[in-house]
């Protein structure tokens, strides 16, 4: 009898080369990676602060009210992407802008039930994405108190609770920069370059995460630098294939006009308030968030400078410099600064300003009032914007009354002339 040849990996585990027996070693690793990370019951934490079993019940809540909205523009064009036979559609993404690898998630999901169904993906991954920036804290000795009201910050940041009811790739890219960095801090190298290799091919904004993961690790530990760079040329060789549709992709938005503006500092201040504040409430009260947010920052970045918590550079880092290397390539190359690929940053974001927050009920009067001044209207008035404004920031009102109009009044040979691609999208996801 024929035995499967066998390879023993450094933890000591024998792998089949069966590509069963494999799968399930692999599964295996990965349900141990994740019981040994620190995220048992957490019944022992502070009775003044909610364990991480009630940080995801509420998230768990907060994310169903707009799950099952119409679908908007976006969306209509993820779930026509998503239903399309495999070879056209990588052929489709290789004309967009954004890689294949959400589309293959979401396509199981266009096609067994409701449309609202391939939002499913990103709800369930936007919870993981809690689970692991938890994780990541405790890897980092984050205290468990202030790693808790931050896990419930992106539990409840309008922001979040957007992106985990949108049929995009942006809740996919989260998980797997988190997963990337979690694998890293753990020294699961495996596990890493496959969460890096998802990243790069979930947005484009995946290369410059797994530039800032690597540079974490390297800042906290020099000596891993060849496990990083070979994880790192795996990442890019695997993603070679992807870089030559972005350069042909590059030479036609060159020649033919793009859309997103020039990347300047106000429109990176605007970025990070509408990671605080949600796409509901970016507009809403604009410049009197937007001071109350930069003088958050400033005091959470001088209490940061003052006290040096557990990891404090690593958090800046994580929090800055994928905003940084956005606005260098921007200023260098074509722009590509917009708020919404940066919300694998936005966690450690919170994280920061958590830390004056975690100290209030300890600080001097003055610095209550200000947060009470500052800080809670400009929360309140961000979940106020999502909650009852998230619906209608995805609802495309003209095309629906248009297509309901012709459902009723439809004659054979008529003709529908679109002027512009939003209601032609609209009836290609739709139309009867």
């Amino acid at each position: 009898m024929t035995m499967s040849p066998t390879v023993t990996s450094s933890t000591g585990i024998s792998i089949s080369t069966s590509s069963r027996t494999t799968r399930a070693v692999l599964a295996r690793k990965l349900i141990s990676f994740l019981i040994a990370s620190d995220v048992r019951p957490l019944a022992r934490a502070s009775k003044n602060f909610p364990s991480l079993m009630s940080v995801m019940i509420t998230a768990a809540v907060l994310r169903i009210p707009h799950l099952f909205a119409p679908l908007w523009y976006d969306e209509q064009f993820s779930l026509i992407v998503s239903r399309l036979p495999l070879y056209r559609m990588l052929l489709a993404t290789s004309g967009d802008v954004h890689p294949p690898l959400s589309y293959l998630i979401m396509a199981p999901w266009s096609v067994i039930g409701p449309d609202w169904l391939i939002r499913v993906p990103s709800y369930i991954l936007s919870l993981l994405g809690i689970l692991l920036f938890y994780i990541a804290m405790r890897e980092l000795s984050i205290p468990r108190r202030e790693a808790t009201i931050a896990a419930m910050f992106m539990a409840v940041s309008p922001f979040q609770l957007f992106y985990a009811n949108e049929a995009r790739m942006y809740a996919l890219l989260q998980f797997l920069v988190l997963l990337a960095l979690v694998a890293g801090l753990k020294r699961e190298w495996w596990l890493m370059a496959l969460a890096g290799i998802g990243a790069v091919y979930s947005q484009n904004y995946g290369v410059i995460y797994m530039l800032t993961v690597a540079t974490v690790l390297l800042v906290r530990r020099y000596r891993d630098w060849t496990r990083v760079a070979t994880v790192g040329l795996v990442v890019l060789v695997a993603w070679l294939p992807w870089l030559s549709v972005i350069r042909t992709q590059t030479k036609h938005l060159t020649s033919t006009g793009y859309w997103i503006p020039p990347a300047t500092i106000g429109r990176a201040v605007q970025a990070y308030y509408s990671l605080v504040t949600g796409a509901g409430s970016v507009m809403n009260f604009a410049p009197a968030g937007i001071f109350a947010m930069c003088l958050w920052v400033v005091a959470s970045l001088a209490w940061m400078l003052k006290r040096r918590p557990p990891s404090w550079v690593t958090v800046m880092i994580l929090a800055f410099m994928p905003l940084a290397v956005t606005m260098l390539i921007s200023n260098v190359s074509l722009p590509i600064l917009i708020p919404r690929p940066l919300i694998a940053s936005s966690p450690w974001l919170y994280l920061m300003l958590v830390y004056p927050i975690s100290e209030m009920d300890t600080s001097p009067r003055r610095v209550k009032l200000i947060a009470a001044v500052f800080i809670v209207p400009l929360f309140v008035v961000g979940i106020g914007g999502y909650l009852f404004r998230g619906s209608e920031l995805r609802m495309d009102r003209g095309s629906q009354t248009i297509m309901e109009y012709i459902k009723d009044n439809w004659q054979p040979g008529d003709v529908i002339y679109h002027e512009q691609d939003g209601s032609a999208l609209y009836f290609k996801a739709f139309a009867p």
